[in-house]
């Protein structure tokens, strides 16, 4: 089997409101290249660094089918029951350790681009990698913000973007690594379900996470056997809810129709769990 390369960072990001979440919105990104050979298959995903970025798209994708988290498929409410679980079995993999974490409290003024910015500015300014991504992840978040809602109501939504970073491997630094990014925000809708940010402050709490190449390496043979593998591509995609796009309050434009529809009820179908916590 053919699988492209993927080299994952990883920093969680959190913007926590005090109010309940109702509903969740699930992003995924790259960040650098995917240095994986198209050409390694089985072991070889675990084995070599330069394939370690498939390998830690595969461990996030048999995360969340263990936790029955299906972002491409579930509407942001029924998500909402599976996300902790999905995030539990991720950081807690053998191989993954959390490398650091830093909260912080941004004021929003209700505008998409202040809300980047805020997130923008926490960066380390000295530090390139850390400027850079931030800023990457401070897009993401903005471009999950839903502009519509077509059911009832959702007050509360949590935003959730999960960074891959590649750079590490590609530039011969050290090793995957990858970023959780959660956002709660207290979200608005009109009669139209048209949705807008009111004034609010939020909780941002960053942490990040690096993959053990060395673990990978010496249990390759039986990784293999019990991860499906994923290219990072099908993975980002799994782990992407369908667009809801903002439309800015100034905006004449119609609102957009939404993306979700509740025609099946995914309660209580929970996969077989491949991990075994190896």
């Amino acid at each position: 089997m053919l699988i492209k390369s993927l080299v994952v960072l990883c920093s969680a990001v959190v913007v926590m409101a005090k109010a309940p979440v109702n509903a969740v919105i699930s992003g995924a990104l790259l960040i650098g290249l995917d240095t994986t050979n198209p050409r390694a298959s089985g072991s070889d995903i675990f084995r070599y660094q330069e394939n370690q970025i498939t390998a830690l798209a595969s461990i996030a994708m048999a995360s969340a089918r263990s936790a029955n988290f299906r972002p491409a498929e579930m509407p942001p409410k029924i998500l909402i029951h599976y996300f902790e679980h999905f995030v539990q079995r991720l950081t807690t993999s053998p191989g993954i350790h959390r490398s650091h974490t830093s909260d912080h409290t941004i004021d929003l003024n209700g505008s998409l681009i202040q809300l980047e910015k805020a997130i923008r500015e926490l960066g380390d300014k000295s530090d390139d990698d850390s400027a850079y991504r931030l800023a990457v992840i401070a897009r993401g978040l903005r471009d999950l913000v839903p502009g519509y809602d077509a059911d009832e109501p959702v007050k509360t939504w949590l935003l959730n973007l999960l960074a891959l970073d590649n750079r590490q491997v590609m530039h011969r630094r050290g090793n995957v690594t990858f970023t959780l990014a959660r956002v709660v925000l207290n979200i608005k809708a009109d009669k139209s379900h048209t949705t807008h940010i009111p004034e609010q402050s939020a909780k941002l709490t960053v942490s990040t996470y690096e993959v053990d190449s060395k673990y990978l390496q010496d249990n390759a043979d039986r990784l293999a056997t019990v991860v499906p593998l994923y290219n990072v591509p099908a993975a980002m995609a799994q782990l992407t809810s369908p667009p809801m796009p903002y439309i800015e309050r100034s905006s004449e434009a119609a609102p957009v129709a939404s993306c979700h529809a509740e025609s099946e009820n995914f309660e209580g179908r929970v996969e077989q769990d491949h991990l075994n916590w190896w």
